[in-house]
């Protein structure tokens, strides 16, 4: 009840941002959000599913624990720097495109950033708390950082409806959870500065063979941004940003795997002989998860578009085909950090060639200055990278030396 609680004020604070906010404005914040997913993307490159993997292997001992944690943050800056250089220029060039002024465009970017340094670190101070499935206070946090940011948001874009002020809003809500989070996990970690050089190794080679991935999934994660950035207008980027906020219900079913069913799947010993068939069960029960989001997404796609406003009731094809994409996706998320949390990772060189030829088979056959078209190249690009995932961790978990063959 916890968890639902943090996804309705989210939720709320998502539909309010749409209600609030002019189309134009509406559209800055979407890509503002969208760069902020892929900067973190790249400064995490693996960290975060790295000190969960090492993290599992010691959560019993606080001192081992807090210099994993320790590492992690030491890995973590260093990539943050790079992250900045690479993603903020495309954002200000995407500001740009869809006629943001230069002024705009720098409190954007600004306002990013913040929240950027407070997302990253929040992902590493979680850990500790999930691996000692220390659940309810991690959800209390939580609740109380969608408050405030919920308040923030009511208080100041109704007044001064800037995608500035929004995404700050939502920043401040990520401090003080990470203020609370701090402070929490330190009862599971001893706080140790000089890290483990067999734990660096360890990560940082998770983060070298994760990091092409990472860059993989920057380039297809946001590939409807990027097409409807370049080929279509300003009004089909905040269409497909607000359609996008009812995803937010979906959260739910990703957070609640990744508090509970990934540390506990990480934990469990290389031995034990029913690790394939927990794994495919935690897939069959996403499956049916995806039958809901289909139900829904047809049957009460209208309902939901009208809370939206006015501008948004005539994209119910489109609302159907967002909603089960993004289901996919989050599908996908939690199988590769459920693959991750064993140190399960794609060889880059094999997956990141297939899948770049099949979106640029996509791209080539479908219509790319339309939602719907963009739309339906992320579904079915989704639909593969969710069947190669389960896959993948199958096979690795049948073949694992510890694991006996059936």
């Amino acid at each position: 009840m916890a968890q639902v609680a943090v996804q309705a004020i989210g939720f709320v604070s998502g539909i309010l941002i749409v209600r609030l906010l002019p189309l134009h404005e509406y559209a800055l914040y979407t890509l503002a959000n969208s760069l902020l997913g892929a900067m973190t993307i790249l400064a995490d490159g693996g960290v975060a599913n790295g000190v969960m993997a090492e993290g599992g292997k010691v959560w019993q001992d606080k001192r081992k624990l807090g210099g994993v944690l320790a590492t992690g943050f030491l890995l973590r800056r260093k990539q943050v720097v790079f992250s900045l250089l690479v993603v903020v220029p495309a954002l200000f060039y995407m500001l740009q495109k869809h006629n943001a002024s230069w002024l705009m465009s720098a409190l954007v970017v600004l306002s990013l950033i913040p929240v950027f340094i407070s997302t990253l670190s929040g992902a590493l101070l979680q850990i500790p708390l999930k691996l000692h499935q220390d659940i309810k206070p991690l959800q209390q946090y939580q609740v109380e950082a969608n408050l405030v940011r919920l308040g923030l948001s009511a208080l100041t874009v109704f007044i001064y409806p800037f995608a500035s002020l929004a995404i700050l809003c939502s920043g401040t809500g990520q401090f003080w959870n990470n203020w609370r989070l701090r402070k929490r996990s330190a009862q599971y970690t001893e706080n140790v500065i000089k890290n483990d050089p067999a734990t660096h190794q360890a990560i940082l080679a998770m983060t070298r063979r994760a990091m092409p991935l990472a860059i993989f999934y920057i380039i297809t994660g946001q590939a409807s941004i990027w097409l409807l950035t370049m080929f279509a207008t300003t009004e089909s980027v905040a269409h497909q940003g607000a359609i996008s906020r009812f995803a937010a219900v979906l959260m739910l079913t990703s957070t609640i795997y990744s508090v509970l069913i990934t540390p506990r799947f990480s934990r469990l010993s290389r031995d034990n002989s029913q690790l394939l068939s927990i794994y495919i069960g935690i897939h069959f029960s996403l499956l049916l998860v995806l039958a809901a989001t289909l139900f829904f997404s047809w049957s009460l796609g209208g309902v939901a578009l009208s809370i939206l406003g006015p501008e948004y009731e005539e994209l119910r094809p489109e609302f159907f085909l967002a909603m089960t994409g993004a289901m996919l996706s989050i599908m996908t998320d939690i199988g590769s950090g459920v693959n991750s949390g064993r140190g399960y990772v794609f060889r880059p060189v094999a997956y990141i060639p297939l899948m770049l030829l099949l979106l640029a088979i996509l791209i080539f056959v479908f219509p790319t200055n339309t939602l719907m078209g963009v739309l339906l190249i992320n579904l079915i690009y989704r639909s593969a990278t969710c069947l190669l995932t389960f896959a993948y961790g199958a096979y690795r978990l049948r073949n694992d030396p510890g694991v006996p063959i059936a």
